[in-house]
Order: structure tokens, then C-alpha cells, then sequence
């Protein structure tokens, strides 16, 4: 006959709360990285950007024409040439097809900040407006969800606007859970390019659709 030998109970009881320790440290962790993670980096873990969402009404989207006493500047690529206004003691850089105009009296964190986006070395700028060429001929719907790898698809609202007579659609975060940047995207179509016009933070938002109602689009 053979004996049946049962193992040390305690020894089995401590690889059993060992085992759910570590599967519970484990989730914390994931967890912990989740949060803390930025939105790129989720959309990244993510398979395929998600389809735009409608939610926002046209009349609660208040564009409006800027102060007289703004200043303007201009951006040109492959034909494409934008004419936008901003505050007279705001400044502005360009770089290539993209124009960045800083606030001097905000001072914010670059966390969370979309790839395009410039971010200097105390912070990233109000407001970004870049021609982006549509090469592909995609549709605007399709190119907002496609852009910077699917960012903007994640974002809580969207609303189709005219721009100076151009369509556009206009992507909000201003309600999502993660704080991200830029937190206004607006796409604007043109026969080659598409206009990209972004406000980094909730504190840029009055000025950024004044921004919108300064356009001028020319080809």
C-alpha cells in the first residue's frame, strides 16, 4: 500500500495568499499606470482610433470677431495662405507651416500634450495654428480621426462649423475625466490642406474662438 502524504497546510495556504498578493499589487499597478498615463498613451494602447462623437449644438459654439486693437500675422504652405488675429501683448513664433501664439501672463505644465504641439521651456503655447496638407484627399471626418495617430477621436465632443465659409470640425475635451492638450481642436478644410487651430488650456478658450472668428483663408 502506499501512504498518502498530504502536504504541509500552512505551506499551501501561504503560496495561496502569495499568489492573490501579487495578482492584486499587479492590478494596482496597471491601474495606477493607467491614470497616470497620458491621453496619447492610451489611445496608443488602443487598436484602431474611435469614430467622432457628436454631441455639441452649433449655437453653443461662440465664435466671435476679435478686438480691433489685435494684431496679425500670417502663414503660408504650398499655396495655402492663413491670415489670423491675436492679443497686442501676446507673442508669436513661426515654425515652417505652424504659427504659436504665447500668452506671457500664463505659465502652465507641458503634461499631457499632444505630439504636435510645441512646448518651450516653461510652458507650451496658448494657441497653435498649423496647415497640414491633405495629401490623400481623405474626407474631414476621416483626417480628424486618422490625425496624430487617432488623439483627437478620443475626445469628448465634436460639432460641425463653418469656419470663414470653410467647413470644419471643431473636437472638445473641456468635459473629458483626463486633463489633456491641447483642449480645443479645430480641423478646417481647404482644396489642399486642412487648418488645424489648437488651445492648449481651459484658460486660452475665450481667445481661441476669437482667434477662429479672425481667420482669413486664402488659395
Amino acid at each position: 500500500m502506499f501512504r498518502i502524504i498530504y502536504p504541509d497546510r500552512w505551506f499551501v495556504w501561504s503560496i495561496a495568499i502569495i499568489v492573490v498578493a501579487f495578482i492584486v499589487i499587479e492590478g494596482a499597478v496597471v491601474q495606477y499606470a493607467i491614470e497616470s498615463r497620458t491621453e496619447g498613451e492610451l489611445i496608443a494602447a488602443t487598436s484602431t482610433p474611435q469614430p467622432l462623437k457628436k454631441t455639441t449644438d452649433v449655437a453653443n459654439i461662440p465664435i466671435t470677431q476679435p478686438p480691433k486693437d489685435w494684431k496679425t500675422s500670417q502663414i503660408t504652405q504650398n499655396g495655402t495662405a492663413l491670415e489670423f488675429s491675436y492679443p497686442p501683448n501676446w507673442f508669436v513664433s513661426k515654425q515652417g507651416d505652424a504659427a504659436f501664439l504665447d500668452n506671457p501672463s500664463y505659465s502652465e505644465p507641458c503634461d499631457n500634450i499632444a505630439e504636435d504641439s510645441m512646448c518651450g521651456a516653461e510652458d507650451p503655447p496658448e494657441i497653435t495654428l498649423r496647415i497640414s496638407q491633405n495629401s490623400d484627399k481623405q474626407l474631414l471626418g476621416e483626417f480628424v480621426v486618422a490625425y496624430n495617430n487617432g488623439w483627437y477621436s478620443y475626445y469628448k465632443e465634436s460639432t460641425q462649423i463653418l469656419v470663414n465659409n470653410h467647413r470644419a470640425i471643431l473636437v472638445s475635451d473641456l468635459h473629458g475625466t483626463i486633463q489633456v492638450s491641447p483642449i480645443l481642436a479645430a480641423f478646417i478644410e481647404t482644396t489642399k490642406a486642412v487648418v488645424i487651430v489648437t488651445a492648449h488650456s481651459v484658460n486660452s478658450v475665450d481667445d481661441y474662438y476669437k482667434v477662429l472668428g479672425s481667420l482669413q483663408l486664402s488659395e
